[in-house]
């Protein structure tokens, strides 16, 4: 069975917004020198590893919705580290590359 429009629509965002995100990262990055330049391109990589988390999340959410009582699951536990560790990584980056990127354009 082949997935649905909306489902290949999903995915294909979470590969946008983590090369975006990686994108602004490494161009802050061109130009540094030091464990700035280092820091940020490490973050830049773990972008993708925010998508991957992104995709655990979803899925996990979705075998909740559909198994009914998971109380006694570990599955809440894993999509809340997953979203968790995944806004965090998203929201270093966004805040890191426009900081790194100001820095660059008034350098």
């Amino acid at each position: 069975m082949w997935p649905s429009r909306t489902s290949i629509g999903i995915f294909s965002s979470f590969i946008a917004y983590s090369s975006a995100i990686a994108l602004v990262c490494g161009y802050a990055a061109d130009g540094m020198t030091g464990g700035w330049m280092a820091f940020l391109l490490v973050l830049a990589w773990l972008q993708f590893g925010a998508a991957v988390f992104d995709v655990i999340e979803n899925v996990g959410m979705l075998k909740m919705l559909t198994a009914g009582s998971v109380a006694t699951s570990t599955l809440p536990l894993l999509t809340t580290i997953c979203a968790s560790l995944k806004f965090l990584i998203i929201i270093d980056g966004i805040l890191l590359g426009i900081v790194g990127v100001v820095v660059k354009w008034i350098s």
